[in-house]
């Protein structure tokens, strides 16, 4: 699965600011979206129940990315 969002904020925010907080934010909003998305599909084509995605901390995964990120450098 593909999934895509655009977000915005005020100007004032400033860059930096807006993409720690997308760092966040954004992959729970997405991530939620695509909970629904799966759940309600598979509940909707497979007999015995549906598939739910399961749920993870987006704040350790986004440390963790700028780790790695910072080890890469």
């Amino acid at each position: 699965m593909i999934i895509e969002g655009c977000f915005n904020a005020p100007i004032g925010i400033g860059e930096e600011m807006f993409k720690e907080m997308l760092k966040v934010n954004g992959i729970t909003s997405l991530y939620s979206i695509a909970r629904g998305f799966v759940q309600s599909t598979t509940s909707q084509t497979l007999v015995a129940g549906s598939v739910l995605l399961p749920m993870f901390n987006v704040v350790a995964y986004s440390k963790d990315m700028d780790e790695k990120k910072g080890k890469n450098e």
